[in-house]
């Protein structure tokens, strides 16, 4: 995980398109968008770099960067957060995948009266005989 101060950093060259592929950067450019100085802008990008967040290439005339896998992950869980934390779904989550076939074991325990009688004690209600299986879409499960 980046430094917090490095998040920023990160953000801003995923919104230029560094996601896409190579974007062209300068410290003085991320530093008047961000509002601090170079010489931050600078150690952000090495950190960024160390942590495997982002790839560099430079050459005479400047830099160019890429997020990495790595990074967008970061940012993925950034977002996950947020949404999180912005949603109005009170605390529940919509979850998008795919029912699949299991191995049939649920079927088998959900029959079983111990089972029954204690799903009916604790929760009130006899259970399906068997079970549902999805595979969740990979923004569905929470990191």
């Amino acid at each position: 995980m980046p430094d917090a101060g490095d998040l920023p950093v990160l953000k801003a060259i995923a919104l230029l398109g560094g996601c896409r592929g190579p974007v062209r950067v300068s410290t003085q450019s991320l530093s008047t968008t961000l509002g601090t100085s170079p010489q931050t802008i600078s150690r952000r990008l090495k950190a960024l770099e160390s942590a495997h967040l982002i790839n560099r290439m430079i050459d005479p005339s400047g830099q160019s960067v890429t997020v990495t896998k790595g990074g967008e992950e970061v940012l993925r869980r950034e977002h996950a957060e947020y949404c999180r934390i912005f949603s109005r779904t009170g605390g529940h989550f919509i979850l998008s995948g795919m029912v699949i076939s299991g191995l049939g074991e649920g079927r088998y325990y959900m029959s079983l009266d111990h089972y029954k009688t204690q799903f009916r004690i604790n929760c009130g209600f006899e259970p399906f005989p068997g079970t549902l299986n999805l595979r969740l879409n990979q923004q569905s499960i929470p990191v």
